[in-house]
C-alpha cells in the first residue's frame, strides 16, 4: 500500500510540473492547448489528496508522516530528471500508470 500512495504523490508532482506551459513544451514539445493546464492542475490535487487518503487509511496518524516523506521524495526525483534528462519524463509518467495498475491490482488479490 506504501508504493500505490508514492506513486499517487509521485503521479500528482508530474501534473504539476507539466501544467506549467514551459515543462509541457519541455516534455510535449508543443504549448498546452485549452485548458489542459488547469485540468492537469485539478489532477494533481486529487491525486495528492488521494495519496494522503491511503496514507492516513492503512498507517493512521502516522500516515501524514510517511505522506510528507514521499512528497519529498517524489519533488525530489523529478527535480533530479527535469535538471538532467526532460524528455525522459514521458516515459517515466507511463510508468508510474503501469506501477500503480500492477500494485492496485496487487492490492485487491491479496
Amino acid at each position: 500500500m506504501e508504493w500505490l500512495t508514492f506513486l499517487l504523490c509521485l503521479l500528482a508532482f508530474m501534473g504539476f510540473a507539466v501544467a506549467k506551459p514551459n515543462h509541457y513544451k519541455e516534455v510535449f514539445g508543443t504549448r498546452p492547448k485549452g485548458n489542459v493546464t488547469s485540468q492537469l492542475t485539478i489532477a494533481g490535487w486529487l491525486c495528492l489528496g488521494g495519496s494522503l487518503a491511503l496514507a492516513l487509511k492503512t498507517q493512521g496518524t502516522y500516515g501524514s508522516l510517511e505522506f510528507i516523506g514521499y512528497m519529498t521524495l517524489a519533488v525530489l526525483l523529478l527535480i533530479a530528471i527535469f535538471a538532467t534528462k526532460p524528455s525522459y519524463f514521458r516515459s517515466l509518467f507511463y510508468l508510474v500508470i503501469i506501477a500503480m495498475l500492477l500494485s492496485t491490482l496487487y492490492w485487491i488479490i491479496f
